[in-house]
């Protein structure tokens, strides 16, 4: 049905139209905008989109720096496709950090999706002490980050 009411929106001049196959629960965990019931109270209304972000192959230093400049304790390190490769936690590198992000990186960190629910999220963030959590699209391409208003301190316990 929905290649159908997808050509014929065309007709009616809507464009571009897509015919997105993944449904519904797939289109809201990517961040991508929704309307109706039920679409308040979501991760997506407090993303941070600006959160800092750097490369692999980048110097530590600089991507230390830049976090610090942004009022973050950490950097998510994404490739050129904005893909999640890992999370630089600022308290883990040093007081002189020498080296590329990758060399200092948690590999693979715990992502949340931009659908789950406010409270969810929360409780999330208290239960296991955590200042921040990263939000991708279901395929891993990061959309920001959350922070706690009562960040915790000393290191998190891994999501």
């Amino acid at each position: 049905m929905s290649p159908r009411a997808a050509w014929r929106l065309e007709v009616l001049g809507f464009a571009p139209v897509f015919d997105y196959t993944r449904g519904k629960v797939d289109w809201r965990a990517a961040g991508l905008p929704t309307l109706g019931t039920g679409v308040h109270g979501r991760v997506l209304e407090e993303i941070d989109a600006d959160a800092p972000t750097s490369r692999p192959d980048e110097p530590v230093r600089e991507a230390v720096d830049h976090a610090i400049q942004q009022g973050w304790d950490m950097s998510i390190v994404i490739n050129e496709d904005r893909i999640v490769q890992g999370r630089l936690r600022l308290d883990r590198v040093g007081s002189h950090p020498e080296g590329t992000v990758a060399d200092h990186m948690d590999p693979g960190p715990a992502t949340i999706r931009a659908d789950v629910p406010l409270s969810e999220m929360r409780q999330r963030m208290t239960d296991h002490h955590l200042s921040s959590l990263i939000v991708s699209t279901p395929d891993g391409r990061l959309l920001g980050a959350i922070r706690n208003a009562t960040p915790y301190i000393g290191s998190e316990p891994d999501a």
